[in-house]
């Protein structure tokens, strides 16, 4: 077909003018990056619209399970898998196993650091090898520790018995030993008792004490001085009850003393001598050597012995002093010496 523009044209040269035309608008468009741009986006919406349209239709996941099946029995035949969950987990220092592990064979390695396989329980069913150093440690450990338990359950068991047997029959030892030193040989305690908490001994016949001694609260001895109801005697006897202390000892070189700040009665059945605070001595009889001196208002009426005195305790301007025993009922005045 010719087209009449008032030129000598034919229809070959319109193509090849047209295919021109148009191969210079596409080069200009396809180094146009925003076309190119545009073009790609539209190309990669299509291709996902499409291709989820296809997937949609497909048992994709079966497939993929199938293909891995199949690689995995084929092309490594050594994994197994039988489970729908995750039971191994790789991370870049550490390899979890989440479940149960079961092994032949066992070899941990470590180059960074010794070879070290921590397990929080061990249970073994089948044969240790026991041609190592770790088999004879462990050896040893299990050894002293059931040596151990052996001779603390023995010595609890025999002492259990023995106890038992000292309730029931006694114990019957002619010597006893503690640590190499004579605890009693025969009827003596050994030499190294030297504390004891006895509570009650029964009659001693003899009884020597170096140290400090007190006995019930009461009696107190302590460097050579001996307290009753005092813990710090002050003399060689210090006796104390309630209000009233007395004292003995040494006063000075060669001389004795008795000493109190109460007054002194010294009596034997009724009859006592009263010694005051204030040094006076009260005596209702009194004997100088073998004749008796005591005290009458009047003539004596009593068997007497030769030389005895009996003074007047009434005397007056007209008295007599007292009287002296002549022998039995035989009385004499005393008359008072006024010469001079």
């Amino acid at each position: 077909m010719a087209i009449n523009l008032g030129l000598d044209i034919d229809d070959s040269q319109i193509t090849t003018m047209l295919e021109k035309a148009i191969e210079e608008q596409v080069q200009a468009k396809f180094t146009d990056q925003l076309f190119i741009d545009k073009i790609q986006s539209l190309v990669n919406q299509q291709v996902t619209s499409r291709l989820e349209s296809m997937l949609d239709n497909l048992s994709i996941n079966d497939k993929i399970e199938t293909r891995v099946k199949h690689v995995l029995d084929n092309k490594f035949a050594s994994i197994q898998s039988d489970t729908n969950k995750v039971q191994l987990t790789l991370m870049d220092d550490t390899v979890v196993n989440e479940n149960e592990f079961v092994t032949s064979s066992l070899t941990v390695m470590n180059e960074a650091k010794a070879d070290t396989l921590t397990v929080n329980d061990l249970i073994i069913r089948g044969r240790v090898n026991t041609d190592n150093s770790s088999w004879d440690e462990l050896k040893t450990i299990i050894t002293e520790e059931a040596i151990g338990v052996i001779k603390r359950d023995t010595v609890n068991h025999i002492k259990e018995r023995v106890l038992e047997t000292a309730k029931t029959d006694g114990i019957d030892f002619q010597y006893v030993k503690v640590d190499g030193n004579t605890l009693v040989d025969g009827d003596r305690l050994g030499n190294g008792i030297v504390h004891s908490r006895l509570r009650t001994v029964g009659e001693l016949e003899e009884l020597e004490v170096d140290g400090y001694t007190k006995l019930n609260g009461t009696l107190t001895v302590n460097k050579g001085k001996i307290g009753i109801n005092t813990d710090s005697p002050a003399t060689a006897l210090d006796l104390r009850d309630d209000d009233v202390r007395i004292t003995m000892g040494k006063k000075s070189k060669d001389t004795a003393q008795i000493a109190t700040r109460n007054a002194l009665e010294i009596a034997t059945g009724n009859t006592a001598m009263v010694i005051e605070p204030d040094g006076k001595v009260k005596i209702n009889d009194l004997m100088i050597g073998r004749n008796n001196i005591s005290w009458a208002k009047q003539v004596p009426n009593f068997s007497g012995q030769k030389g005895d005195i009996v003074f007047n305790m009434d005397p007056g301007a007209d008295s007599p002093l007292g009287w002296q025993c002549l022998g039995s009922f035989r009385w004499r005045v005393i008359e008072w010496n006024t010469a001079g």
